[in-house]
């Protein structure tokens, strides 16, 4: 039987913080922005390497905040009772503290709303439209005094946004069009 050796994770390391991004869980937001440059090569005849660069790392920096956006609430109200099945919670393990984590979580907004100009001005009205919504949906999904997740509407939203949303934004952005 082999033994499981755990890595201790120091605060603040490259492995805090990337317990406190959770990569593991970009293919979500990855995977739509793959699916609708697809649509645009297939019935369009078009893609662009660049837009298509653009909006998964402004897909991919949306997750990384509501994920970090996530582990915070969680501590903040005390959500976290010890049962938790699946991937650590950074704050509540003490890997990264809450004053650090707030300000990550604010550099993140900021780096979103980056991508979010630099699309808007390659799709117009209808990404920004997507952007705006999607940065407060992000946040909001976990974080606010009432969290989206909590809601019915959760997962509804979830499928609006990494459904529709982010395969016909990413669509609209590679051919200007919508099929």
């Amino acid at each position: 039987m082999k033994s499981v050796v755990k890595k201790e994770i120091r605060p603040h390391s490259f492995a805090a913080w990337m317990a406190f991004m959770r990569p593991k869980t970009f293919w979500i937001a990855a995977a739509p922005v793959c699916v609708g440059t697809a649509f645009a090569g297939a019935l369009a005849g078009t893609w662009n390497l660049w837009i298509f660069l653009f909006t998964l790392l402004g897909a991919v920096s949306i997750q990384a905040m509501s994920n970090m956006v996530n582990d915070y609430a969680y501590n903040l109200k005390k959500a976290e009772n010890g049962t938790r099945v699946g991937l650590p919670r950074a704050t509540t393990k003490g890997w990264i503290s809450m004053s650090a984590a707030k300000k990550m979580v604010g550099f993140s907004i900021v780096i979103c709303s980056l991508f979010g100009i630099l699309l808007i001005v390659i799709g117009g009205l209808p990404i920004a439209c997507i952007a705006v919504l999607s940065l407060i949906c992000g946040f909001c999904y976990m974080g606010g005094p009432k969290p989206i997740a909590y809601t019915p509407f959760g997962e509804f939203l979830v499928l609006v946004f990494y459904g529709l949303f982010a395969v016909s934004g990413t669509y609209w952005l590679q051919t200007h069009s919508f099929n």
